[in-house]
């Protein structure tokens, strides 16, 4: 075999020198200078093709170069990260989190987070890296979180770093339930409407058509003109009593345009009122050109269940793994009080009457559950209450 180079060249083979190989060869063959001097002309995919074959060959000073001079593709950075903990190059990872790389992505050819692959292989070093920042519940897809996976590998010294950071062997179901006691001081009953079948007699909350006072005509859009669509009718007096209490009673309506489709409060394309239901006795007819939803009964209210707040929860108390379910326990759907689903921000506008934050949500409406609409892209929508006067009632949705 000593002579194999020798034989080969007198065969014809052609000896390339450093100054001749492309970026990936030279990224191979550890020739930093060669690779430092392709960089700047190389595409984005080729510095990553380059990256891994580079942590693939243990040539950490050349993946290093690379994954600091930037300019790489994501999907590349993952990559490259989960050659790094396979085949034990730890000194390229600081590199990689410097250069973005998601600590928490499975697409790494391994099919698992990078934290639970590194337990696994037991790379300390790697590990202690990687803990800033991770999801320490993320789960292989054997089930396993990072210290599950050190501890069947009798890993110890990862095992205390993991405990450490705050991670547990815990189930879902167990983080959940912690999660909730710690939340329980902010939790807040939620009852989702029943649909569907007859609604009891003198009930006229519903979906679809609304209850109009007498010689009381179609709302329109103050931008637009076109008629208003109308979306929902509440009965506050028909619903539980402890939503009664919270919310007062009378019939809660919103109309809203879907041709302007306004998102902010207080706009002129939606209408949102409290009326007296005795004066709403007149079953609207469709004005022409209106846009009518299917006319939906809401028969009743699920029994009351608890609602978690979603991006407004002081979570100073709770674990890395606890923070992660946080927006599970938050009620989705069309529901009756609770915390509002926001899908951005929190949002609560200002009481005209006042000044005060209108912080009473009162009603969620959900894309396509009770109503065939969407807002914006599968957002939510919802109606909310000043808590200092049960009059002042405005419309706000969002989406992603």
């Amino acid at each position: 075999m000593a002579h194999e180079p020798l034989r080969l060249r007198e065969r014809g083979a052609e000896v390339l020198g450093p100054e001749e190989l492309n970026l990936d060869q030279a990224a191979r063959r550890g020739f930093v200078t060669r690779v430092r001097d392709l960089l700047p002309a190389a595409t984005p995919q080729e510095r990553g093709d380059a990256l891994v074959s580079a942590v693939q060959k243990e040539n950490g000073a050349v993946a290093r170069a690379i994954a600091e001079y930037g300019g790489i593709e994501d999907h590349k950075l993952v990559l490259a990260l989960g050659q790094c903990i396979a085949f034990d190059v730890p000194e390229v990872v600081p590199s990689l989190i410097a250069a973005g790389v998601d600590r928490d992505s499975p697409e790494n050819h391994y099919d698992a987070p990078p934290i639970v692959l590194a337990a696994d292989r037991g790379r300390v070093s790697i590990v202690r890296d990687l803990l800033a920042g991770v999801d320490l519940q993320r789960r292989d897809k054997r089930g396993r979180n990072a210290i599950a996976a050190a501890r069947d590998r009798g890993q110890t010294e990862i095992v205390r770093m993991l405990q450490a950071a705050g991670a547990t062997a815990r189930t879902p179901a167990a983080i959940a339930k912690a999660t909730r006691q710690k939340l329980a001081a902010g939790a807040r009953s939620t009852w989702a409407p029943q649909l569907g079948g007859t609604a009891a007699t003198g009930d006229a909350s519903r979906f679809g058509l609304p209850s109009l006072r007498s010689n009381e005509g179609w709302p329109a859009c103050g931008d637009c003109r076109a008629p208003l669509t109308f979306f929902v009718q509440v009965d506050l007096s028909r619903t539980p009593k402890a939503a009664r209490e919270v919310f007062g009673v009378g019939l809660l309506q919103l109309f809203h345009c879907t041709a302007c489709n306004p998102s902010h409060p207080f706009s002129s394309g939606h209408r949102v009122r409290i009326v007296d239901p005795a004066d709403a006795v007149t079953d609207a007819t469709k004005p022409k050109g209106a846009h009518v939803l299917p006319e939906r009964p809401i028969t009743g209210w699920a029994r009351a269940v608890k609602d978690y707040p979603c991006r407004e929860a002081d979570e100073s108390a709770l674990l890395p793994e606890e923070r992660a379910v946080v927006f599970t326990l938050n009620r989705q759907g069309d529901k009756l009080g609770g915390w509002p689903n926001w899908v951005q921000d929190p949002d609560y506008p200002r009481c005209p009457h006042g000044g005060h934050r209108m912080t009473q949500p009162v009603l969620q409406i959900d894309s396509h559950h009770g109503v065939a609409h969407m807002w914006g892209d599968n957002g939510v929508g919802f109606i909310v209450q000043c808590p200092q006067h049960r009059d002042a009632v405005t419309f706000l949705w969002q989406c992603a």
